[in-house]
């Protein structure tokens, strides 16, 4: 009777001992699935995000790397105000023509960089003054190439009874020993008016081609009025490298 007595007293306890033990079994079950479900969730999300971000980390990295390897120098500004002083100058010298004064400074400046940094020994094109072989300063003899013309302006004129000068700003680029350069030079481009050039060589009459003076206003010869043939005796005269 006793025995009985007991186990019937104990159904209780081992039917609370069951249910802990299915709830802390289900429990344990149900956190491992909420860890998965969690995780997943968490993974799902962490490689959208990763889909989303990578593109532009990517384009960010992209470009970083680019800015960081790139070191060609940009070409340079040339500024100046063509319109202006050419009107100038043409006002002064009816036979001035802006592209062939644009072409003697393009040409000088190719000889220039050639004979200050290709080893070249002399102009053979540009027609240039004494004082410019003087400003060229210290040569160096490199491999240079690919001489680019990116830009030319005209940044002042002035004029006087002795001469007449025009400033040019060129802009530059070319490669020495693999490296690419990029400058800009202040060009003076003169006409002589007195003294340095014989006046016959740019003083004469249009129709008869007779030698004239400065101060004769018509043709003593044939009555033409005075015109000044000036198209050939523009030079460089002065050049600075900035």
């Amino acid at each position: 009777m006793i025995t009985g007595v007991i186990s019937t007293e104990l159904i209780p306890w081992v039917i609370a001992l069951i249910v802990v033990i299915a709830v802390t079994v289900a429990v344990r079950y149900v956190v491992k699935k909420l860890k998965r479900l969690k995780n997943k969730v968490l993974y799902s999300a962490e490689s959208a995000i990763a889909r989303e971000i990578t593109p532009y980390a990517k384009d960010l990295a992209t470009g970083i790397f680019e800015a960081a390897m790139d070191n060609t120098p940009k070409a340079r500004s040339t500024g100046g105000a063509t319109s202006v002083y050419l009107e100038r100058v043409v006002h002064d010298f009816k036979d001035f023509h802006a592209e062939d004064a644009d072409t003697d400074v393009k040409t000088f400046i190719i000889e220039f960089l050639q004979i200050k940094y290709g080893g070249k020994q002399n102009f053979e094109k540009a027609k240039v003054s004494e004082r410019v072989l003087i400003h060229i300063g210290d040569k160096t003899t490199s491999s240079l190439s690919n001489i680019t013309i990116n830009q030319i302006a005209i940044s002042g004129y002035q004029k006087s009874l002795n001469s007449a000068t025009l400033r040019y700003r060129v802009s530059a680029g070319f490669n020495q020993n693999g490296m690419r350069k990029e400058k800009l030079y202040e060009v003076e481009y003169t006409l002589q008016l007195r003294n340095e050039y014989d006046a016959s060589a740019f003083l004469k009459c249009e129709n008869c081609g007779a030698p004239l003076k400065e101060s004769d206003g018509v043709c003593p010869y044939c009555g033409m009025k005075h015109i000044r043939d000036t198209i050939s005796n523009w030079v460089v005269t002065d050049v600075v490298e900035k």
